[in-house]
Parts: C-alpha cells; structure tokens; sequence
C-alpha cells in the first residue's frame, strides 16, 4: 500500500513539476488508487474477525473508504475540468484559425 501510495505522489508531482496535468497522469492515478483499494479489501476480508470486534478499526475503515470515494469524485471531477478546458481550448484555436484565414482573404481581396 505504501508503494502505490509513493507512486501515485510522485505521478502527481511529476504532472506538477511540468505545470500540467494529462489524462494519462490522472488515469493512472485513478487506475492505482483502484488497485490499492482492491488490496485493502483483501486485508480487511482477511481480518474481518478482528476489524468487527475493534470499534476503532471498524471506523477507520470506514473512514478510508469514504475518502476513497471522496477521492475518486475529486478525479472524476478534475477529468471532466479538464475536458472541458481541453475542449475551449480547441473551440478558441479554430475561432483563431478562422479569424487569420478570413483576414488574409480580406487583405488579399483587393488584388483578386
């Protein structure tokens, strides 16, 4: 658990040091923080004995699994802020586009 924790901080930080964030770095984030859960659900299933008797373990699990979730809407969140930012950017480079195109005819209408 602690190595794909490391993994996940230094994917992040990479995507920081470079000053963006890709689909790639946020699904491979997703992807890891789905692994891990699916290791801790086989620690907890091997010792549900003990984690049921323990008030105090049974409530951090709890917790881990509702920041799980918390977690993964925050990424779906980010994925869909980032989709839409992806997609004006896109819009502006074709108005852009356009713009230059129609203004090159217009400077070049005189001489046709």
């Amino acid at each position: 658990m602690q190595a794909r924790t490391s993994h996940v901080i230094s994917t992040l930080a990479t995507g920081v040091e470079v000053r963006a964030l890709s689909f790639d770095s946020l699904k491979e984030v997703t992807e890891c923080l789905l692994e891990m859960n699916q290791e801790v659900v086989k620690v907890i299933l091997d010792c549900k004995k003990d984690i049921w008797k323990n008030q105090e373990l049974f409530e951090l699990v709890e917790d881990y699994f509702e920041n799980s979730l918390k977690t993964l809407d925050f990424c779906a969140a980010l994925e869909k802020g980032l989709r839409i930012a992806r997609d004006s950017q896109l819009l502006i480079l074709v108005s852009l586009q356009q713009f230059e195109d129609e203004s090159l005819v217009e400077v070049l209408s005189p001489f046709c």
